[in-house]
């Protein structure tokens, strides 16, 4: 192995951001194409996961468009405001600081419960002001727009209930 970006668990982990970034851009695009159409999804190193109420033709031409817009660099379609990478920045801060502010709170009941006040004006705070850090997270950590040799294998439809979902099996 020449780097540590040789191991299997690094390239496992670059697969999954590669296919969370398509998994954005195709929300992005089916979303379009569909208003009132709710869509959601998840991502892991073989294959991107779609949710929503159209049929699998839909969910391929969105992934085709997503694909070819990725590869003409359309960055920016990696990112999405519903992310899980938002929440989970956000609430980590959040929690952290409402943590910290109640350290050193006596046994008493009122002592906790005068800084708890505290702790949620600052875990309030923490929320408003880390909105921003999400989308750069999910920039820099948790997706990567640039497929380079990735491709899509095979899209099969996974639940047919009142709520559709679809499994994109994607490779390189």
């Amino acid at each position: 192995m020449n780097s540590i970006t040789d191991f299997p668990l690094f390239k496992l982990a670059d697969r999954t951001r590669r296919n969370h970034a398509l998994e954005h851009a195709a929300i992005h695009i089916l979303t379009k194409r569909n208003p009132g159409v709710s869509f959601s999804g998840y991502s892991t190193f073989e294959a991107v996961y779609i949710r929503g109420n159209v049929d699998i033709e839909e969910i391929a031409a969105g992934m085709k468009e997503a694909f070819e817009k990725l590869n003409l660099g359309h960055k920016k379609l990696a990112i999405h405001p519903n992310c899980g990478t938002n929440f989970a920045v956000s609430g980590g801060l959040a929690g952290l600081v409402a943590g910290l502010s109640m350290l050193g709170v006596g046994s008493k009941a009122k002592d906790k419960f005068n800084r708890l006040s505290w702790a949620m004006m600052l875990a309030t705070i923490v929320l408003i002001v880390s909105r921003p850090l999400g989308p750069i997270v999910q920039e820099r950590y948790t997706t990567d727009s640039n497929l380079r040799d990735m491709e899509i294998v095979h899209i099969a439809k996974v639940l047919d209930n009142s709520y559709k979902a679809y499994k994109i099996t994607t490779k390189g």
